[in-house]
């Protein structure tokens, strides 16, 4: 069989890349704070949303229930995070970061700050912006498309 065309090279560059950076990130964080960067993903997100449920957070960063649920579970065994039942809905959870938790993620920020300085140490200010500037518009497409859906 012949080879394929491809004619987008960049979206393999840019998914091999962020592969390899979360892998890396899940490597130095499961090595010092002995965290996935998945659960830590989770961590962040309930930290920008106090209160969230564990639905909310399947559905915005599109992870399976079952996948969020194996997370949740860890970090409140940990007792990085708190649970409570929503009194709207008895069969639903409220999810906050416990102090314990917001001192994690300190450490976690700390630890990934200095991976991604390590990730880019190649790559300028300018280039950097540029990133910043590209991946912002394909995410917004992705918001407006999501929206008309």
């Amino acid at each position: 069989m012949k080879d394929p065309i491809i004619r987008h090279p960049e979206i393999f560059k840019m998914h091999k890349f962020m592969f390899l950076a979360a892998k890396s990130m899940d490597k130095v964080l499961e090595a010092q704070l002995h965290i996935g960067f998945s659960q830590c993903m989770i961590l962040m997100y309930v930290h920008k949303h106090p209160g969230v449920s564990q639905r909310d957070i399947s559905h915005d960063r599109e992870i399976t229930p079952a996948a969020v649920s194996r997370h949740i579970e860890a970090l409140v065994e940990k007792a990085y995070l708190t649970q409570e039942e929503n009194q709207k809905n008895k069969r639903e959870h409220i999810l906050r970061v416990s102090q314990k938790g917001e001192h994690l993620l300190e450490k976690i920020m700390t630890l990934m700050d200095a991976e991604i300085e390590n990730l880019f140490s190649g790559v300028s200010k300018e280039e950097i912006h540029t990133i910043d500037s590209v991946f912002s518009k394909l995410l917004s497409s992705f918001d407006s498309h999501r929206s008309e859906c």
